[in-house]
C-alpha cells in the first residue's frame, strides 16, 4: 500500500517519514550526488508474506542524464524494516551487488531485515540488488527520493518508464492483495 504520512491512524509512519527526510537533508550538502533531491515518493509499505516470496535483481532506476530504460529520477533508496522476531533463516535479506557484476559473481553483502534497521542506497545501476526468497513476513517501508533534474528529463522524455512504474505499483497491490487473502489481515505490528 502507499501512504503519504498524512493518513489518518497511521501510527509511527508520519514519524519515520520525518525522521528520513531529515536525515536526507542533512547528507544533501554532504554528498554531491544528493544536492539535486527535491522530492520524494509516497511510502510503499509492503510485506513479503514468506513461503519463498521474493524480488528478482534489478535497479530501481536505469537513468544515464534524464534518458535510459526505466528512467525514472530516483536518485536514493530507503529503506525501514519492521520485522521484530525476524531470525536468521526466515529469509527475505536485501542482497548488494556492485555495478555491472556479471550473474554468477558473489554479492557485496547480504543485509538482514532487522526491525528499525534503516538501510539507504543509490537508486541507479551503482546498486544492483534483489530481496531474497522470504520464508517469513516480511515488512518493510521503502521510499524513493528523487533528483529534480533527472526526473523533469524522465518525466519529458519517460511516458512509457512512467507507465511501467504505473505496473510495478500494481503488481506489488496485487501481491499484497494476495497476501490478504490468503493469510487475512491479521496485525502485524511489532
Amino acid at each position: 500500500s502507499w501512504f503519504n504520512g498524512e493518513e489518518a491512524e497511521q501510527g509511527a509512519l508520519p514519524s519515520y517519514l520525518l525522521r528520513v527526510d531529515t536525515l536526507i537533508d542533512q547528507l544533501k550538502p554532504r554528498l554531491q550526488q544528493l544536492q539535486g533531491i527535491t522530492g520524494r515518493s509516497n511510502a510503499m509499505v509492503a510485506c513479503y508474506p514468506g513461503g519463498g516470496a521474493r524480488y528478482v535483481r534489478h535497479c530501481d532506476n536505469s537513468c544515464d542524464a534524464g534518458s535510459g530504460n526505466r528512467c525514472n529520477g530516483r536518485r536514493l533508496t530507503a529503506i525501514l524494516y519492521l520485522n521484530c522476531d525476524w531470525q536468521p533463516g526466515d529469509g527475505g535479506e536485501l542482497r548488494l551487488f556492485e555495478p555491472f557484476a556479471p550473474p554468477g559473481r558473489p554479492p557485496l553483502a547480504d543485509v538482514q531485515p532487522l526491525a528499525d534497521r534503516v538501510v539507504l542506497f543509490f537508486a541507479d545501476y551503482r546498486v544492483p540488488h534483489e530481496v531474497l526468497p522470504s520464508h517469513a513476513d516480511r515488512l518493510a517501508v521503502t521510499l524513493w527520493y528523487f533528483d529534480e533534474e533527472e526526473r523533469r528529463q524522465a518525466r519529458a522524455t519517460g511516458a512509457e518508464a512512467l507507465a511501467e512504474d504505473r505496473l510495478e505499483s500494481e503488481a506489488i497491490e496485487a501481491e499484497i492483495q494476495r497476501f490478504r487473502q490468503g493469510r487475512g489481515t491479521r496485525n502485524l505490528r511489532c
